[in-house]
This record gives structure tokens, sequence and C-alpha cells, in this order.
């Protein structure tokens, strides 16, 4: 067993070559507020930059939602939305996977803001046990619900954190 940048490899016998375990690194995917999409025409909303805020808001609960694109298999830690809640009603982020055989939602999990801020917060949902994304039977999308229809409820946008299991590749020789 040697050591190669950090991973452990061992030469293969017949083919001389090194093998080894690559080790699962957290990655990160990064969404703009503007990727966000309303859920229903009535939602009607400006960009402001990169984010996204409601100019009028439908009845009925209605947000905005990001699909995820993420590997098979990825293992989902953390989701931080970046918010501006500068208003005393509160604005709500979640993740949610949809079924489409069963035509089901299941709310993974939420949060809603708590105090009035000028400034960006960052909102996290922590998932532990983690999200194990099952692309074959599920799709998953992130939430924004604002609480009233003015900039003062902003989505700048939101970070997924997440881990793809390690699997058993060649390592590449320099």
């Amino acid at each position: 067993m040697q050591r190669q940048d950090g991973v452990e490899v061992e030469i293969s016998p017949k083919s001389g070559m090194a093998t080894g375990a690559i080790a699962a690194a957290t990655s990160y995917r990064t969404y703009a507020g503007g990727s966000f999409q309303p859920t229903i025409s009535t939602l009607e909303y400006a960009p402001s930059g990169g984010a996204i805020y409601a100019t009028v808001l439908a009845g009925g609960g209605y947000s905005f939602i990001m699909e995820l694109d993420l590997p098979n298999g990825a293992q989902v830690s953390q989701v931080d939305f970046y918010v501006i809640d500068n208003d005393a009603t509160n604005l709500s982020v979640g993740l949610y996977s949809y079924n489409p055989v069963t035509s089901s939602y299941v709310v993974l999990k939420t949060v809603s803001s708590t105090g009035v801020s000028a400034t960006v917060q960052t909102l996290s949902l922590v998932f532990n046990p983690v999200v194990t994304i099952d692309n074959a039977t599920l799709s998953y999308r992130l939430r924004f619900e604002p609480g009233v229809a003015s900039s003062a409820h902003l989505l700048r946008g939101a970070r997924v954190s997440y881990t793809v299991s390690s699997v058993y590749l060649p390592a590449v020789s320099k």
C-alpha cells in the first residue's frame, strides 16, 4: 500500500497501475435567487440583480421553486438559503421531494425566518440523517415562500452541501 496525493493506493500486479478508493468530499451547488420560478402564473415577481422577490402574491400559499440537479445517491447534509427578511411577516424556505407516480410531495424540512433585518440572513436546513437522492423514483426541489409582495422578502440564492459516495476508481499518476 502506498500513498499518492493523500490517498492510499494499491499497485495492481496485473497492470502495474495504481488503484485506490477515492474519499468522499463535500461538494456544493449554488443557485441564484433569479433561477427560482413561480409555481403559478399569478405569482408575479421582479429580479433584483441575481435575487428575486414577489410583486404580487397569489392566494393559496404559492411559492418559487428550483429543481435540484444532483447525482443519484448524493447525500444532502445541508441547504443554506440567503434571504432578506425586512418585514414583520415571516417567509419560509424548504426542501421537498416529489413522487410522479403518486403525485405527492413530501416536506423533507422547512424553516421560517424570525426577525427583521435589511441585511442578508442565512436560513439553514441541516439534515441528520442526510437525505439520499433517489432519482429513480423522486425529484427534489428547493422552495421559497415569501410572506409579503415586496423586496422586503428577497431571495438572494441557495447553496446545497452534499457528498457522493466513494467509488473505486483508478488513481491517476502524474
